[in-house]
């Protein structure tokens, strides 16, 4: 769900509702000159917009202000630079911190971009302008603190030389454009391009995009722009026309199509305007996705419905004492424990066993911190309220009291290999990170052990896109609504969330939801991955 980063299995129908993605920067209108932009325009290509200040105490400050900033000038340094072209072993200072030049990543007349000399690969890159190219220095600080605002990946910007044409960047670390093209892109590459297209649209921007001016990112997968030079805002058919340039990358525009609303959502103001736009190579492929759509068989409705409580283990969180009179046993004092995950390296922050009393009813105990309690009762209750047409999970009782809180649940099928007990119904077991902020993952290691953690999609067969799309859109409505929103506070406060918490929950839940699309399409991307491995 949503709420619990958990989602119907492939086959029991159209669709899922699982966590959702980033939230999208605010994007500014394509098409708007800079000085009509909003001020999530303006702050995208203009700085932030100046917050407001109480004018007598601005006045008063001001003085302090100036005095403070020329402390901290007077203690860090002059910023220096050589003359240029700069020599290996030269010295930098910008902001305080001191560089010497190393390898040389790439130059033109106007510029030269070095690795500060060191062993290893250095974490940062130093750009350095001759005197004569003010202006581009000018213009690559501008791109690059624009696109500090956005989620495109790019060189970010550390440190800006004061009275010295110096930039400090983060130093890009990945293959070659024109390599990776040159061999055939991979999966990933492919899903990547979808990825920065998505990215660009959201920010109502385009750049450079020539295969020249970007990188693979092996490491972080994705592809990032290796200077600020073109930033500018853009039209949708300005980023796709750039992509689908790149040789033999784009072979199916309308699959290309279909990956980019999978990122975007087909409900969004951003798919929208992929939508209207007039250029004839963007109508020609949204075409292809139309012919695509029309095969696909009609998707199943989704049905949330709720299940009764179980009657003594009914996902509450008790005192002590009371657990006790429930369960018929202390669970601290039963000698016949079995410890479950011993070789999980991911249950290093709580402790999982199997209690067999004699004449007694088995149970799991788990101890964590509180957090972790509160996490796995309530999302069981999210579960028995919404999805129990297509899952069960164990009845618990929690107790709170803090590092040394603890809960015992019942047995279901084999609780020791993972998360996810795939019998007939399917179980889910384990919630300890369910209430966070989610987002796609793009990137994961190709092990199929993952995979079993997530029952929506399957190797084999991975479900496309599609199949999810419907499904996301009536778990948006539902959960939207005012009664479900109030059902969903009260479960959090049943369980032990103070005002503060429930009130963070709540807006990350509709944080996740409101980019379900792009976190699943992740997940079928990782699932087709493994399939064509």
């Amino acid at each position: 769900a949503a709420v619990a980063n958990v989602a119907v299995p492939a086959g029991a129908t159209s669709g899922a509702p699982a966590a959702g993605g980033q939230a999208a920067p605010e994007a500014a209108k394509p098409g708007a000159s800079p000085e009509k932009l909003s001020l999530g325009g303006r702050a995208l290509f203009d700085g932030a917009a100046a917050p407001a200040r109480n004018g007598v105490f601005d006045s008063v400050l001001a003085p302090a202000r100036s005095l403070w900033g020329a402390a901290q000038g007077f203690l860090r340094g002059k910023d220096e630079a050589p003359a240029f072209p700069p020599q290996p072993d030269q010295v930098i200072r910008v902001a305080g911190k001191k560089y010497k030049v190393g390898r040389l990543l790439a130059s033109t007349p106007e510029w030269s971009l070095h690795e500060p000399a060191g062993i290893g690969r250095q974490e940062e890159a130093i750009l350095i302008f001759s005197p004569e190219a003010k202006a581009a220095f000018e213009a690559e600080r501008s791109a690059l603190e624009a696109l500090g605002r956005t989620d495109v990946p790019h060189p970010g910007l550390k440190a800006v030389g004061d009275g010295v044409l110096v930039l400090v960047q983060r130093n890009l670390d990945g293959w070659k454009t024109r390599e990776s093209l040159a061999q055939g892109l991979s999966r990933s590459q492919s899903n990547g391009m979808a990825d920065l297209a998505a990215r660009l649209i959201r920010s109502g921007a385009t750049g450079d995009l020539d295969p020249d001016n970007t990188l693979w990112e092996h490491w972080r997968g994705h592809w990032a722009l290796k200077r600020g030079v073109g930033w500018r805002e853009g039209s949708v058919s300005d980023v796709l026309k750039q992509l689908w340039a790149w040789p033999g990358a784009v072979k199916d525009r309308g699959a290309f199509m279909s990956a980019l609303r999978g990122r975007l959502g087909p409900d969004s103001e951003e798919w929208r305007r992929v939508l209207a736009e007039g250029d004839p190579d963007v109508k020609s492929a949204l075409s292809d996705l139309s012919r695509r759509d029309a095969a696909r068989p009609p998707p199943q409705p989704l049905r949330f419905s709720a299940s009764s409580r179980r009657p003594v283990l009914d996902d509450a969180v008790v005192p002590p004492g009371e657990l006790v009179k429930r369960l018929g046993y202390n669970p601290g004092t039963v000698k016949e424990r079995f410890a479950l995950h011993a070789d999980d390296p991911g249950k290093l922050n709580t402790n999982v066993a199997m209690l067999e009393p004699k004449g007694k009813t088995k149970a799991v105990f788990k101890g964590a911190d509180a957090h972790i309690i509160k996490n796995e009762v309530f999302v069981r209750k999210v579960i028995r309220a919404f999805f129990s047409d297509y899952f069960e999970t164990p009845g618990a009782l929690g107790v709170l009291n803090g590092y040394d809180s603890y809960m015992v649940m019942e047995v279901a099928g084999d609780m020791n290999p993972g998360n996810v007990y795939y019998g007939d119904p399917t179980w889910l077991i384990d919630f300890e990170q369910a209430l966070s902020r989610h987002g796609p993952v793009p990137n994961r290691v190709p092990d199929e052990r993952i995979l079993q953690e997530m029952p929506w999609v399957d190797a084999k067969e991975p479900p496309p896109i599609e199949d999810f799309l419907p499904a996301i859109r009536q778990w948006r409505a539902f959960f939207g609504k005012p009664e479900t929103q109030a059902q969903v506070a009260a479960m959090l406060k049943a369980t032990g969330y103070t005002a503060e918490e429930q009130a963070y929950a709540l807006g990350a839940f509709r944080a996740n939801v409101s980019q379900l699309e792009w976190t699943l399409q992740a997940d079928v991307d990782f699932a087709d991955g493994l399939r064509r491995r």
